[in-house]
């Protein structure tokens, strides 16, 4: 099916009558009221309400029932890829205890991992770990990742599941940014991996693309839609984490699942990301623009200054080209090439609308220089990851080295 569904990806879209999205769903639809069916007639038969059945039957049937689950758990996949295609992901963050909940979803794989011959050491979750998430969304990804390094693992491996709590020196733009502004950005990890066979480089450079299942041992292995981490990656985005993976051929794969641990770090996570994408297309001859950084949070006395100042003159900017994101209730950011005029327009707008507006002050910050390591705290037993040497960590390091200021002109 999701075979079909790629290879006619073209037609659908010429024919300009539906879109892929929508063929997905109607598929989705179609074979689920047969397969429910099917599903509810075996449970009569296994629960033995059709007379006895031998273990042998028993033994089958069972096996039955697990591909019937697996492909239910195909259509459902289908179906999230469609929704997020169309931008119809629903997302319902609420306080909740995640210990509980990631062991639960680890313990729910241990049949499958013993009857592959595998072990799943979830000795590192904790027994409570509260969070602002979307809990079933944390499962379904917990689900694909696990289920994945259980699919390509052989006989007599391990698949480890523990958890990271937020870096006290977060390694990113949006971790730095909030320790230069004072704001709490709490994070945490969700961490899987296996000591399997591994990727190659060329297959790691598009593990997250739809419908891919790799190349190489990957063809000759167990069956898939070949979603599980492109949901993964959509379901983490959406509530303003990140996903990534490091593997390295004969020594096993690591999955980071980054998540916010409340809405309003997810939210700021979100709107750093839309910004790292503005200060990328905003470069010039390979000249990265600095980013200005407005706090109106707090005036003379003490006062909170109006964000609705900012949201005025970055209407009066849009002409050009120039867009703010308020990352915070009253803290403001935005791509600048020019410094210097930039701080102008602002101190003539400042001074136009008064009320303590005309002392506010652009920051100009630039992100260069690496940083040195990040401190965490790690549940269960401190060991080494599997595939993740510190000389193997993505280093996306950001650093703020450089700070303009301007002198008020003489007409503000």
């Amino acid at each position: 099916m999701p075979a079909v569904v790629k290879i006619n990806d073209q037609k659908v879209s010429d024919s300009g009558k539906t879109s892929l999205p929508e063929s997905v769903r109607a598929v989705t639809h179609d074979l689920r009221t047969p397969l429910t069916s099917v599903k509810s007639s075996l449970n009569l038969v296994l629960r033995g309400e059709a007379g006895q059945i031998t273990p042998d039957q028993r033994h089958f049937l069972d096996m039955a029932m697990r591909n019937i689950d697996r492909l239910d758990r195909m259509i459902a996949g289908m179906l999230t890829a469609a929704r997020s295609r169309d931008k119809a992901l629903e997302v319902k963050c609420r306080e909740v205890d995640l210990g509980p909940i990631l062991k639960d979803a680890a313990e729910s794989h241990r049949v499958t991992a013993s009857n592959r011959g595998l072990e799943i050491d979830d000795s590192g979750l904790p027994d409570s770990f509260c969070a602002q998430v979307d809990p079933d969304l944390v499962v379904r990804m917990l689900d694909n990742v696990v289920g994945n390094a259980l699919k390509y693992t052989k006989r007599g491996g391990l698949v480890r599941v523990w958890l990271e709590t937020g870096c006290a020196r977060p390694r990113s733009m949006a971790g730095r940014l909030a320790r230069h502004c004072g704001l709490q950005l709490a994070t945490f990890n969700i961490i899987v991996e296996d000591n399997g066979p591994g990727v190659s480089a060329s297959v790691q450079s598009r593990i997250f693309e739809p419908f891919n299942r790799g190349s190489g041992h990957d063809r000759n292995g167990p069956g898939g839609s070949g979603l599980g981490l492109s949901i993964t990656k959509r379901l983490a985005e959406s509530q303003g984490g990140t996903v990534r993976l490091i593997s390295l051929p004969g020594r096993g794969t690591t999955v980071w699942i980054k998540l916010p641990r409340n809405v309003a770090s997810g939210r700021f996570q979100q709107t750093v990301d839309q910004l790292e994408a503005a200060l990328a297309c905003s470069s010039k001859n390979d000249v990265r623009p600095l980013l200005g950084v407005l706090d109106l949070r707090q005036g003379p006395g003490g006062r909170p200054l109006g964000s609705s100042c900012a949201e005025e003159f970055f209407a009066c900017e849009r002409s050009g080209g120039t867009r703010g994101w308020e990352t915070v209730p009253g803290l403001w950011v935005t791509p600048v090439m020019d410094p210097v005029n930039w701080s102008r327009r602002w101190t003539l707008f400042a001074a136009r609308k008064g009320g303590g507006l005309e002392t506010s002050r652009w920051e100009y910050l630039t992100f260069d220089n690496p940083e040195e390591g990040t401190v965490t705290r790690r549940f269960g037993e401190q060991r080494e990851t599997m595939v993740n040497p510190a000389d193997a960590r993505p280093k996306i390091v950001l650093d703020m080295i450089n700070r303009h200021t301007t002198d008020k002109s003489e007409d503000g």
